[in-house]
């Protein structure tokens, strides 16, 4: 009798957890406020992949695929921020930048070199020594930092303000990710974006609470600022990160992922190109 009441007692109180847990709701912070003079360790990796291949009508006629990887390891300091305390202009002290392209390993900057990274309008600027860094250091910068000049941030774009139970999904803001791109190389409207952000399970990382929060979006039929005429097109991205349930303390980790593809119209002469990128 007495062991079938201390199992009943266990199993309620195990149901007790398992709802608590359900009923357990979280407040929901993608941004992290920095502050002028902050200092923070910068670590990054990714890769980038174009293929081309065009047609003739409807045959392959040729095609090339490019590809490279980088690693970038540094210290960031907080130069400028804005309204919402978000960084606008970093100064990154690199300790290693390197570009693998095959089996080839090339450094892209010298340990101890410090780039100046500043948000423009629809990009973001590095500069060493008040000259434009290197195509190839460029783009691997690009990979790494992306910083916003007077747009919407992560909360606007893919946040809510209600909290969430873990499993609980809701929609983009397509009219924030609209006016986010305005100005860039894409051209498409509201009804053209469709995507959902997850929160994804609630963890302890290094004894700190935090939440595992994924997006995904896509963008169809979006047109380009080129004198070329697109058949179809569309850009996929996907980002997930650890954040912190104390919105004091910084992102433990955060991936991103883009994948673009674009077919154009055949020409005069039935000619036309299939693109795709993915970084």
């Amino acid at each position: 009798m007495r062991f079938i009441i201390c199992t009943s007692l266990l199993l309620l109180l195990w149901c007790l957890v398992m709802a608590a847990d359900v009923e357990q709701t979280y407040a929901i912070v993608l941004e992290r406020s920095q502050v002028v003079g902050e200092k923070y360790h910068l670590s990054a990796s990714g890769s980038e992949q174009s293929t081309t291949a065009v047609y003739t009508k409807g045959e392959s006629v040729g095609g090339k695929t490019t590809a490279f990887s980088m690693k970038l390891d540094g210290v960031a300091k907080v130069l400028a921020v804005d309204a919402r305390k978000q960084p606008i202009k970093l100064a990154l002290t690199i300790s290693s930048c390197v570009k693998t392209d095959g089996e080839t390993i090339v450094p892209l900057a010298k340990t101890g070199t410090i780039v100046i990274c500043t948000a423009m309008e629809d990009s973001t600027s590095f500069t060493i020594n008040s000259a434009r860094v290197s195509d190839n250091l460029q783009k691997a910068l690009d990979i790494a930092i992306n910083l916003s000049k007077n747009r919407p941030g992560d909360d606007q774009l893919f946040g809510t303000q209600q909290p969430r139970h873990v499993g609980d999904d809701w929609e983009v803001n397509a009219a924030k990710i609209t006016q986010s791109l305005a100005g860039s190389k894409f051209n498409f409207t509201a009804d053209d974006v469709s995507g959902k952000t997850t929160l994804k399970e609630a963890l302890t990382v290094n004894g700190q609470p935090c939440l595992r929060i994924a997006t995904q979006f896509q963008i169809r039929n979006f047109k380009i600022f080129a004198p070329v005429e697109l058949k179809q097109s569309s850009v996929s991205f996907s980002t997930s990160g650890i954040y912190p349930n104390d919105a004091a303390q910084g992102i433990v980790e955060k991936q991103s992922a883009m994948t673009m593809q674009v077919e154009t119209a055949p020409d005069k002469n039935m000619t036309s190109m299939q693109l795709t990128n993915k970084r």
